[in-house]
């Protein structure tokens, strides 16, 4: 049979984003963007960009796929790895420079990191899992004729939503 599930928007998007509303409702200042102090940054590699993303146990498989095997015992904790975030990414930047995204990720792929590329939209435009499933949905706009665009991830009886361009 048919079923029809009902799903707010509205409670999907306070969901998506649960960490700022917890902390706002807390009198807390809202959470920013770390940038070069992060844990988790944006690399460049050989031919673009690639996210470096990991969790406690990646740590010491992500310091052996980039050949130093010494940084897992040097900064074993997440502690450690925040107070030395620079020379952390310093050894970072020379592996990634050297590889293209692609071998990047299946690196990573391979060992159950979970980092990745950062593709850029005439990429994304061309991607074959997002086209196979429909995600993206060709317009025409008034000023910037044909464009490409996000579809909305819902159906409202059984259609997806139309992007139209601002009034």
């Amino acid at each position: 049979g048919h079923e029809t599930i009902d799903v707010s928007l509205l409670d999907v998007c306070q969901w998506l984003n649960w960490k700022t509303l917890a902390v706002t409702s807390d009198s807390a200042p809202c959470p920013t963007r770390l940038g070069s102090s992060d844990e988790w940054q944006v690399v460049q590699c050989a031919d673009g960009h690639v996210a470096v993303v990991f969790l406690d146990k990646d740590w010491p498989v992500l310091c052996r796929m980039i050949g130093a095997p010494g940084l897992a015992e040097r900064f074993g904790t997440r502690a450690a790895r925040r107070q030395n975030v620079g020379l952390v990414y310093e050894c970072f930047r020379c592996w990634f420079g050297e590889r293209s995204r692609a071998e990047i990720y299946r690196e990573a792929q391979a060992l159950g990191i979970p980092l990745g590329p950062v593709w850029n939209i005439d990429e994304l435009a061309a991607d074959p899992q997002y086209l196979a499933r429909g995600f993206l949905q060709s317009l025409t706009h008034p000023d910037l004729g044909a464009v490409v665009m996000p579809r909305l991830p819902v159906l409202w009886d059984g259609h997806g939503f139309v992007a139209r361009p601002a009034p």
